[in-house]
């Protein structure tokens, strides 16, 4: 409460004071009134596209713990094992994402298009790489989690299947920088929309119940959620890159 006080009252003295109008600092404000409404133009529908996604792998969460103990603990491992492959694809959309911002700004049309699909092709050697040796050490990755036999076996199966997710869900990370790079946030937020909130939750709460799948079921259906998510995108920037 006493630091409330205080800074209500430094922001009262701060706002009386007769200099603050001489140095300028409204008129400041007021010029850079129009940047933060671009901003904002810009940074909402991303905040919004993020939290669609967020919440759609945080109802998978959710599916997997009624599905019980076991499941949720292969579900989470796999989880954490895509999010960890992830963390590179992110780093190629944050790149894509300037690159192409910065041929488009100085209108390089060509260039910001070439910068688009560089980063693509890029995540999809790192995911398909990465996807590899998911397949190929499935158990010892699981064993590196847990040392329960059934826990193992069952969490070897979810990685083998968490690796069909690295690709579309690196494909669409990029995919969506470099539309950003383009200032293009409004329809790519919309086909996450789709993807995760009209294919990806449906489905994957069919297959892991309704056709009793469990665990593999909420990843095959973040698998075609992603995968709808990587052919919308890649429509999208083909469209807008011409």
């Amino acid at each position: 409460e006493f630091r409330r006080v205080l800074f209500r009252s430094l922001l009262a003295y701060i706002m009386a004071t007769p200099e603050i109008s001489r140095l300028g600092l409204y008129t400041r404000i007021a010029r850079k009134r129009q940047l933060s409404v671009d901003l904002l133009k810009l940074g909402l529908p991303s905040a919004v596209s993020q939290g669609l996604e967020s919440s759609a792998f945080g109802a998978m969460a959710v599916f997997a713990g009624w599905l019980g103990a076991q499941a949720l603990a292969s579900y989470q491992i796999s989880l954490n094992l895509v999010a960890m492959a992830f963390m590179m694809a992110m780093g190629l959309s944050t790149a894509t994402s300037v690159h192409v911002g910065m041929a488009y700004g100085a209108r390089l049309r060509a260039a910001a298009e070439s910068a688009g699909w560089l980063g693509t092709w890029m995540v999809v050697v790192y995911t398909v790489a990465m996807g590899i040796g998911f397949v190929l050490f499935d158990r010892e990755i699981a064993g590196l989690y847990a040392n329960d036999p059934a826990l193992v076996s069952a969490a070897a199966v979810a990685i083998v299947v968490a690796a069909f997710i690295l690709l579309p869900d690196g494909i669409q990370g990029v995919l969506m920088g470099a539309l950003r790079g383009f200032g293009d946030v409004n329809w790519p937020s919309a086909m996450h929309l789709v993807s995760f909130w009209v294919v990806t939750v449906p489905l994957a709460h069919h297959l892991a119940f309704g056709r009793h799948w469990g665990t593999d079921g909420l990843l095959w259906g973040l698998v075609a959620g992603l995968s709808c998510a990587s052919l919308l995108l890649g429509a999208r920037f083909f469209l807008v890159s011409r």
